[in-house]
């Protein structure tokens, strides 16, 4: 277990809706989801990791009201600011397939849970994603919360060694440069937050160091509109982050 650590995950598992003809069964279906999603937040809260569930705020037969433009950007923003992404692939969902790809785009982590007989019913782009390295699988949803209590502390352990591998010097000199850059311009990091149309929790974690990659269209966002810094200055800091600097 790492100590002294604290992380954060985002859970993207499918809300199994109870509006179907076999109520009976699909409550069943709904109430073994939701037990296995509650022991993957037990197991990480065990490890420092503080899990967003999004099936208590976000299931359709309970908050039928919320509008989809919302779950969206909200879902959106926790993903980017969150250390890794726990995915519970075994059922077919468009929705965890957009939060990986999110997750993916901003490089963050994904751990992907599917049991064994659905195998071949997860998407190849999903297995194929670059930053899903790790994936658990078991026969049932039992065994697969067993397997990732087994499992999860050793992957904890190298994806925290994979972000101290990223923070090279290179890395650590661009995330300096970012706050300095913040110090000098006397603006708060909500200021910041509204002009760049960036989460405040992402800033503040990125300006302290918690967050090693922010990705090319944060920069941007952060130097050219939170910031206002020049294009030459903007494209020098895409540059130490190794991204394609602008035209």
């Amino acid at each position: 277990m790492l100590t002294n650590i604290s992380h954060t995950a985002f859970l993207s598992a499918p809300l199994i809706s109870l509006l179907d003809d076999n109520l009976k069964a699909k409550k069943k279906e709904h109430q073994d989801h939701h037990q296995f999603y509650a022991r993957i937040v037990q197991i990480a809260a065990q490890h420092q990791v503080s899990v967003y569930e999004p099936s208590k705020y976000m299931d359709p037969d309970l908050h039928d009201y919320i509008r989809p433009e919302q779950i969206y950007q909200k879902n959106r923003d926790i993903i980017r600011t969150s250390d890794l992404l726990i995915a519970y692939v075994g059922k077919v969902s468009a929705g965890v397939g957009m939060e990986i790809e999110i997750a993916n785009s901003f490089r963050i982590p994904v751990i992907l849970l599917y049991e064994n007989d659905s195998y071949n019913k997860v998407s190849r782009m999903v297995l194929g994603c670059r930053m899903a390295k790790h994936q658990i699988s078991a026969n049932s949803l039992l065994e697969l919360s067993t397997s990732f209590e087994n499992k999860f502390p050793s992957i904890l352990s190298e994806i925290e060694e994979e972000r101290m591998y990223v923070l090279t010097p290179k890395k650590t000199n661009l995330i300096k440069q970012l706050v300095a850059i913040h110090n000098a311009s006397s603006l708060s990091i909500g200021q910041v937050a509204i002009r760049a149309s960036i989460d405040k929790s992402y800033i503040s974690r990125l300006l302290n160091e918690k967050i090693s990659n922010p990705g090319r269209d944060q920069i941007i966002r952060l130097c050219a509109w939170g910031w206002k810094i020049d294009f030459a200055r903007t494209n020098e800091l895409l540059h130490d982050a190794g991204y394609e600097q602008l035209w």
